[in-house]
């Protein structure tokens, strides 16, 4: 057995590599640190009567197992016989079954993932320098992450934009305990955004304070039963482990691909969860089989739900592979927690939870609307208890957030005391930001991007600065909205929400067998190629990220100019590139006191940052501080120039950016 780690053939780093001409072939080369990995597979390949591929199932795994068999062919004149083996789970009985049932390398799948990276590389290689010249050296775009970013750029205009409207709800409390909404006047709805000042609702009452008893005209119960929800596909997991652990989508697909190729558990290797990257909520018949069992064995007969299973709704959806479940379903989170971290822990209860929950019946609910009188007016309030735990039984870090409420002892025809009437000025809010958990779903409602996809997507708009963290929220940055506007401006069919969706759609054809590889590639191309071509027409937004300063220059006399590099915000020389004088705008507010300013200082000929309220606090770090701040976690970063990179210095947090030359 020899794992290639990735991909063993690949388009080159510093070209294009396309033979637009010729059909769009790609011209891959192989990285010189697979040439031992290489010449490991020819050498194991030599008089074997059968080769089995096992990488990955999905377009990328399927890319792989190509490459491999060619290459091996080019090196090894033998006539050899490959098998193409999947399985979605790394379990002694699901790779025996693969072994049993090989198949043959899947061509379109093939041609699928070539048309992803060939369309990838198109965008990127020919549209960044166009970015160089016109906004910003060293940025970039790329067909997906610019629609990324594009939704979170557009969602800031949107606040920017927004103009808050007052509203008033009343309310009556009732027992110095129940607080009742005003919901009618007269018989007619009473709509709080109507009202602009207070003392319009105050006349809507007429006399509030005088407003001291209400009569208990209905009390209506009903029951409701909560929704089964189907075992999670990536974008959910990633979506709920950010809600729950605060764990961005890259740390959680790491997380579970440790689980899925297999950890320690009583002496012996398992595989505890199946791919991860999936999009398909459907689950063999097997696994349904084993959760029905194990919940009638534990929880009883009657708890097992009546699913036979669950099928994906999105036509984008690849379904040859299943949702996100453990390989042994009576292997509870509890028996498995002295054998994993903590991170671990928590990615394998939430998909057992979410698994074992997904074939149980669901909790049911009973629910209480109550109805007052006072004068003409009408009040409401309601309530919710649980009346059937059923599946909540099983949930803890799932566990949702709504409360077993108590029912009051109110009967119908009650007189009751109002304690308080309420009017409260409220104010009608922006859309929210969105958060990485948002955007991913976002991105997979909109059909854009796939489940490989979706943690590199973020990792990109962090790394080229585009977009930071405040708050967990995504804002962008100047740079990140100037490219976007820049884009949409010159680009705009390109970077279309639409188009990006259908391209997706066209890569999910060909897979199918659908459509030709050289068809879409033609189509994308006749449309792209006149807007690369018009560059001269495009204007330079390059003046709009220098801000003037007033300040002087103390080497050169020039004026300090606030500048941007793809890194951050600086103040360098208007005389660059006669004067390289540069200086960092701020390092920010202590993360030690919150209350003193991190400064740079100096010490026998050492410089060190401190805080400026030293000795009051002791703040130190020998590290160079760099301007940026972290984008994931909004600590300050430092610059290594051993590691050649701008690193982080929360120690629980592991972003970092490479270090180029010639940044300004």
């Amino acid at each position: 057995v020899v794992a290639t780690k990735g991909h063993i053939r690949d388009l080159p780093k510093y070209s294009l590599a396309i033979d637009i001409k010729n059909s769009f072939e790609p011209k891959y080369e192989t990285p010189k640190e697979k040439k031992e990995t290489i010449d490991k597979l020819v050498n194991l390949s030599k008089n074997k009567e059968n080769i089995f591929l096992a990488s990955d199932n999905d377009r990328e795994g399927e890319a792989i197992a190509y490459h491999v068999s060619e290459i091996i062919k080019e090196k090894n004149d033998q006539n050899l016989n490959f098998k193409r083996i999947v399985f979605n789970e790394i379990t002694k009985p699901a790779i025996l079954n693969a072994l049993e049932n090989p198949g043959e390398i899947d061509v379109k799948k093939v041609d699928s993932q070539k048309a992803r990276r060939v369309l990838d590389r198109l965008v990127g290689y020919q549209v960044s320098p166009i970015l160089w010249k016109k906004v910003l050296k060293g940025i970039s775009a790329g067909r997906v992450q610019t629609v990324a970013l594009r939704y979170i750029v557009e969602r800031e205009e949107e606040r920017e934009n927004f103009k808050p409207t007052p509203y008033w709800p009343i309310y009556a409390t009732v027992e110095k305990k129940y607080k009742f909404e005003l919901k009618k006047i007269d018989d007619k709805p009473y709509d709080n955004k109507e009202i602009k000042q207070k003392e319009e609702a105050e006349n809507r009452i007429n006399n509030p304070d005088k407003l001291k008893e209400g009569k208990i005209d209905s009390l209506t119960i009903t029951s409701s039963s909560a929704k089964n929800i189907p075992p999670f596909v990536t974008s959910t997991l990633q979506q709920t482990a950010f809600r729950l652990f605060n764990y961005s989508p890259k740390r959680t697909m790491s997380i579970a691909q440790k689980l899925y190729e297999g950890v320690s558990v009583r002496n012996e290797q398992k595989g505890l969860i199946t791919y991860m990257r999936t999009d398909s909520v459907r689950v063999s018949q097997i696994a349904v089989s084993q959760v029905k069992n194990f919940i009638s064995e534990n929880y009883g007969s009657n708890m097992v739900q009546a699913i036979s299973n669950y099928q994906s709704d999105s036509k984008n959806v690849q379904d040859a592979h299943e949702a996100i479940r453990p390989t042994d379903v009576f292997l509870k989170p509890e028996d498995l927690k002295n054998y994993l971290s903590k991170e671990e822990y928590n990615i394998y209860a939430i998909i057992w939870e979410r698994f074992v929950s997904a074939f149980m019946k669901p909790p049911v609910y009973k629910n209480l609307t109550i109805k007052m009188t006072a004068r003409n007016m009408l009040f409401e309030i309601k309530f919710k208890s649980v009346v059937e735990k059923n599946s909540l039984q099983i949930l803890n870090l799932l566990k949702p957030d709504s409360k077993d409420e108590e029912f009051p002892n109110f009967k119908e025809g009650d007189i009751v005391k109002i304690t308080d009437i309420e009017i409260i000025e409220k104010m009608t809010e922006p859309p929210a930001r969105y958060d990485e958990a948002l955007l991913i779903k976002k991105l997979k409602d909109e059909g854009i991007g796939r489940p490989s996809t979706y943690a590199t997507i973020l990792d990109i708009l962090y790394n080229r600065n585009y977009v930071v963290k405040e708050n967990k929220k995504l804002v962008p940055t100047e740079v990140g909205k100037l490219t976007v506007n820049f884009l949409k401006k010159y680009f705009a069919d390109i970077f279309d929400y639409g188009f990006t969706a259908k391209m997706e759609e066209n890569l999910d054809k060909i897979e199918e067998g659908k459509l030709k590889y050289l068809d879409v590639m033609t189509d994308f191309y006749s449309r792209f190629e006149p807007l690369i071509k018009s560059t001269d027409k495009m204007e330079s937004l390059k003046e709009k990220l220098i801000v003037k300063t007033g300040l002087k220059c103390e080497k050169c006399g020039g004026d300090m100019l606030i500048r941007q590099s793809k890194n951050g915000q600086f103040l360098g020389c208007s005389n660059y590139p006669n004067c390289t004088n540069t200086k960092a705008l701020s390092y920010g507010v202590c993360p030690k006191c919150n209350k003193g300013f991190v400064v740079k200082r100096y010490f026998k000929n050492k410089t060190f940052f401190g805080c400026s309220t030293y000795p009051k606090c002791d703040f130190i770090t020998n590290k160079k501080l760099d301007l940026m701040k972290c984008p994931k976690c909004g600590s300050f970063m430092y610059n290594d120039e051993n590691k050649k990179a701008i690193i982080c210095l929360n120690p629980e947090c592991d972003y970092k950016i490479e270090i180029e030359k010639n940044d300004l």
